[in-house]
């Protein structure tokens, strides 16, 4: 799975490349093609505030930016010490997959 899917974006804003390049990634501030979040080390400054925040208001995105940062988290695949989180990521999975098999499972 690409983590930029321009098609996808071009089809949320019906097709024009000049509506997807207006749309800029909510923790980096960059244009979605360009987007330095998955780059890490001391070249790239720490976003992990701003990532938090973003994550903690998904309500302030459009669609667009909303579908990237979901391409971000599956890229970036966070996980846990603390044994709540980790259950709660679980049972979250969990409900996922029985959402995704559909109701007549």
């Amino acid at each position: 799975m690409a983590l930029l899917d321009i098609e996808a974006i071009r089809r949320a804003d019906g097709g024009s490349t000049v509506e997807m390049n207006k749309h800029r990634c909510p923790i980096c501030d960059y244009l979605i093609e360009n987007c330095q979040c998955t780059f890490g080390g001391s070249a790239h400054p720490d976003r992990s505030v701003m990532k938090r925040v973003v994550k903690d208001h998904l309500y302030l995105l459009d669609d667009v930016q909303l579908k990237h940062v979901i391409k971000l988290e599956e890229f970036w695949r966070t996980s846990s010490s603390d044994e709540e989180y980790t259950k709660c990521y679980e049972l979250l999975k969990q409900r996922a997959a029985q959402r995704e098999a559909g109701p007549w499972r």
